[in-house]
């Protein structure tokens, strides 16, 4: 047992104060001689024994409502070396001591204090006995339990210290665990990486979960320790013990304990990515169901006992980690510059300065960016320009260069796609005018230069990835797959058949980009009659309502509201300011207004006059991209602008990239790799290599409705670069994909004690605070029960016990002077005499020969 409150302890001398208070309140008593006192000795001794007992029931009572109060003051706990045979020992021990202290005031025959003194004497040595006769185990001591081991598997606990990391610690401190269960215990392990796994589940040989648990290897990437020891209270609600223990091995860093204590994850993690790799919407998202569990389950249950070890982290920890690299293009194409941004954050407790920042693509050192400084807590980034010369997926790194305590952060991976064309299909429904006067033909020339050159006889070298594909509308029917193009265009279309509307709004459902250029020939009827097949929904944006021709007054032309501008496409070029938009005049467009239903669209620019220039929303996994103004040289000089093919580029690759597979996904228990179907046979079966280099068998199948393969990959934790391996037409074909990491990771601050201790008391977690404490927690310690409870209800107790006393004193004395009528009722034990005796006897020398003066009272009563 120890004492919480020790200094408390001193108060035990107010055990003084009643033994004082009782001495100074003994009345001396005044010698007089008289002959007849001989023949009243019988009645004075009989009254002395009634005093005697009075005394001592009276001054108990107070000495132990004085040490009970002390006490509660002291704040005794029970821990795990607590005995409880200390209890008992310290009240015996208690009662004897006021026994030989009343002995030594009291006056009485010989033998008879002699007789008290013995009878002290034996209580203080029972007492002494009773505290060193060996140890009385707790509760549960030793008892059979059921304990789940939670150890984080995260990056941070690969740091090492003295050549150690803090995996490794804790695997040990684990095992130890493990090693001194009490036997018909099992045992369940659980790693709180970026994916909860449990390699051991209620497992009774603790010979072989102690072996599993050395065999144990860190994941990587982030963690998350709230879902890991809500799993566990799963795990251990099917154990057959009644005592239950959750055990959390990690280190002291800020981060993972604050989102333990959080009540909803603020970010994706293992279980809830916020995206899939290959747009795998659709796929059954289990997290979400432990978290409705979590929301809407029943609380958690508190008879189980949650202790938590954090590892330190080094004093001095130097890390700089690479948290990103992102690119500025939706869609990468070859020989055309592209700006990358790589992401630092100095997580560590150091300043770091002068090292280099490497750019790779495929494992090869392409370019070196020095950084000069870099304050601890604080972020960075470093451009690149980069210049692809491969199509194809292509590995893209940025790592750091130089030795810091923290490998493990030190690179970031992303999966580029490159292409090597972008195939776009124009669809002309203007026959009336001549070939070159046509809109579709102002936008081919806009995107493809060198495919209008190749289709009037002239050689020119091809400069652009966008090669266009131009058909009137008549001969759409001909195409033989609308998803052999990335984006469609409708310039000028009047209708289309109902067979190929319904292709192409499911081209679009599917990944593909529709831009719809409306002219005055459009109907729309059709236009606001088109509508997706499974959803019903209608496929543009907004509705077409009416052609109006010229501006306000009829005679001026419309323009650009720039402050209306709100898209990825346009923002940074009126950024710039590298554009000739201001001189934009419109005299005909299509006026556009919103849906009677629910239908998301977003205005990207609104002409002066407020109408909408550019529409656009998404349907499915493509988009729709819709502009009120005609490419008709009479109709707005558009056309003209210098700004009009990189506004073309822009809209088409930004359609285009709805299309891309993203293949840089975040952890999953279950992921689902999408790709492209094209070379694919049906249900071909794949290698998957893991960062490790491990190599395991995966199955691949094939979609006709959207053209693309799903790969199920499954559990995919540790952040770094997967390979998937196949062949396709006799050829080996190797594509790559990239876990990330949760950026959260990378900060390394170490949280203070003062602050674990917040969230302990926040959380009902106990600390386990060193090795030492191990061995306590396998044996089921009861740690933290506190008694001063229990000695504050004992005090209470003992107040009402003194009451009944002076209240059985009282009566005594009406009883033995037969005078009840004259003695007024006492209904407070502060209302009468602390020590209510009214006489001195003197000693048994004198009684034979002389008489006490204050006894004469009660003797007279006797004689009566």
């Amino acid at each position: 047992m120890i004492f919480l409150n020790s200094i408390a302890m001193i108060a035990l001398t107010a055990l003084a104060v009643p033994i004082i208070v009782h001495l100074h309140r003994r009345r001396k008593s005044k010698v007089i001689d008289w002959a007849a006192m001989q023949f009243l000795s019988h009645s004075l001794v009989n009254r002395r024994r009634g005093l005697t007992l009075e005394h001592f029931a009276l001054l108990l009572c107070r000495c132990l409502l004085v040490v009970l109060f002390v006490l509660a003051m002291s704040r005794p706990q029970l821990t795990s070396e607590s005995d409880l045979r200390l209890i008992p020992a310290a009240l015996l021990g208690s009662v004897g001591l006021i026994a030989l202290a009343w002995v030594t005031v009291i006056k009485s025959e010989l033998w008879k204090r002699l007789t008290t003194a013995g009878f002290a004497l034996v209580l203080i040595a029972l007492a002494v006995g009773l505290a060193m006769t060996g140890n009385q185990p707790l509760p549960q001591w030793d008892q059979p339990r059921d304990v789940a081991i939670v150890i984080d598997a995260s990056s941070s606990m690969n740091v090492e210290i003295d050549g150690e990391s803090n995996f490794r610690r804790a695997c040990e401190e684990a095992r130890l665990l493990v090693d001194n269960l009490p036997g018909g215990s099992t045992v369940s392990m659980l790693l709180a990486g970026p994916v909860i796994t449990t390699p051991l589940s209620a497992q009774a040989n603790l010979r072989r979960a102690a072996d599993e648990v050395t065999e144990l290897n860190a994941t990587g990437g982030g963690t998350n320790l709230r879902r890991a020891i809500e799993q566990s209270r799963t795990v251990l609600e099917k154990s057959p013990n009644d005592h239950k223990q959750i055990v959390v091995f990690s280190d002291n860093q800020l981060r993972s304990w604050q989102q333990l204590g959080s009540e909803a994850d603020s970010k994706p993690t293992g279980d809830a990515p916020k995206r899939d790799a290959g747009k795998t919407d659709g796929q059954p998202d289990k997290g979400a169901d432990a978290r409705k569990r979590d929301d809407t389950g029943d609380k958690p249950d508190k008879s189980i006992e949650v202790f938590c070890r954090a590892l330190p982290l080094p004093v001095d920890l130097k890390d700089v980690s690479v948290t990103g690299l992102e690119l500025d293009a939706g869609i990468v194409s070859v020989h055309r510059p592209v700006r990358l941004v790589a992401n630092l954050l100095n997580g560590g407790s150091t300043d770091a300065a002068n090292f280099d920042l490497e750019l790779l693509v495929n494992d090869k050192v392409v370019q070196i960016e020095p950084v000069r400084q870099l304050a601890k807590n604080s972020k960075t980034s470093v451009d690149f320009k980069q210049t692809f010369d491969q199509p194809g997926w292509n590995i893209v790194s940025a790592r750091i260069k130089g030795q810091d305590r923290l490998r493990d952060n030190d690179v970031f991976h992303r999966v580029v796609h490159v292409a090597a064309d972008l195939p776009v299909l124009i669809v002309n429904g203007d026959t009336t005018n001549q070939p070159f006067r046509r809109p579709a033909t102002f936008l081919q020339l806009a995107l493809d230069p060198a495919g209008v050159d190749e289709q009037i006889g002239k050689e020119k070298e091809r400069t652009q990835f966008t090669t266009v594909d131009a058909i009137d509308a008549a001969e759409i029917l001909q195409v033989d797959s609308l998803f052999d193009y990335q984006v469609i265009l409708l310039c000028d279309v009047p209708r289309l058949p109902t067979r190929t509307a319904d292709q192409l709004a499911s081209y679009v459902e599917q990944g593909g980009g529709l831009w719809v250029i409306p002219g005055e020939r459009c109907q729309r009827d059709f236009y606001n009659a088109w509508s997706i097949t499974s959803t019903g929904k209608p496929l543009l944006p907004m509705q077409m309502m009416e052609w109006i021709v010229g501006g306000p007054g009829k005679d001026k032309p419309l323009e650009l509201d720039f402050d209306s501008v709100s898209h990825v496409t346009l923002d940074p070029l009126l950024e710039t300011g590298q554009h000739d938009l201001s001189e934009l005049q419109v005299s005909a467009h299509w006026k556009f207004g919103d849906w009677p239903t629910d239908q998301p669209s977003h205005v990207a620019a609104r002409l002066t006059n407020g109408d909408p220039l550019l529409i656009e929303h998404s349907v499915g996994r493509g988009r729709v991209l819709v502009t009120s103004v005609s490419f008709e040289s009479l109709e707005s000089n558009l056309i003209s602008r210098i700004s009009f093919p990189v506004l073309a580029h822009l809209w088409v690759e930004y359609l285009a990239a709805t299309d891309e597979i993203d293949l840089n996904c975040q952890p999953h228990r279950n992921l689902l790799v999408r790709l492209d179907a094209s070379d694919l046979p049906t249900d071909q079966r794949m290698t998957l290599t893991t960062p490790d280099g491990t190599r395991r068998p995966v199955v691949a199948t094939v979609s006709d409705e959207d053209h693309q393969v799903s790969v199920e990959v499954g559990m995919a934790a540790a952040p770094g670069i997967y390979q998937l391996t196949y062949e396709a037409r006799g050829d080996k074909t190797e594509v790559p994909f990239a876990v990330l990491c949760d950026e959260d990771e990378f900060d390394l601050t170490a949280a203070s004690d003062s602050k674990l201790d917040e969230l302990g008391q926040g959380l009902q977690i106990k600390w386990i605070a060193d090795v030492d404490q191990i061995d306590k927690i396998a044996r089921g310690s009861i740690e933290g029960i506190e008694l001063w409870k229990y000695f504050v209800v004992g005090a209470l107790a003992m107040i009402v016990i003194e009451v009944v006393v002076v209240r059985w004193i009282l009566w005594r004395r009406r009883a033995s002077s037969n005078s009840k009528s004259k003695q007024p009722p006492v209904a407070f034990p502060w209302q009468v005499s602390p020590f209510p005796i009214d006489c001195e006897v003197a000693s048994d020398r004198d009684q034979q020969t002389h008489g006490s003066i204050d006894s004469l009272p009660p003797l007279v009563e006797a004689i009566r």
